[in-house]
């Protein structure tokens, strides 16, 4: 579950939380901030529907909050601006 955490929330760069967690990883501790986390083939196949739903999510997120935005404050969007807004939902 950890792992997860820090890709969601922080891209995969090693925390000091993180660290703290994974306290038998002496290394790790000396490069909090510097180093994340490896994402090895094997990790990545198997992990491929999570981190698919995670982009997704924030693809739809994203569309849906930039339209409220743009609805709300009247803007007017070139074809290419809208057509761009619209491939935040090509999934």
């Amino acid at each position: 579950m950890g792992d997860r955490n820090l890709l969601v929330h922080h891209g995969g760069i090693f925390t000091s939380k993180y660290s703290r967690q994974q306290i038998h990883k002496q290394m790790l501790k000396e490069r909090v901030f510097f180093d994340s986390l490896v994402i090895r083939k094997e990790d990545f196949s198997s992990n491929a529907d999570f981190l698919e739903s995670i982009v997704v999510k924030t693809m739809r997120n994203c569309h849906k909050t930039l339209s409220h935005i743009i609805d709300r404050s009247f803007v007017r969007l070139t074809e290419e601006k809208k057509k761009a807004i619209h491939y935040l939902i090509w999934y």
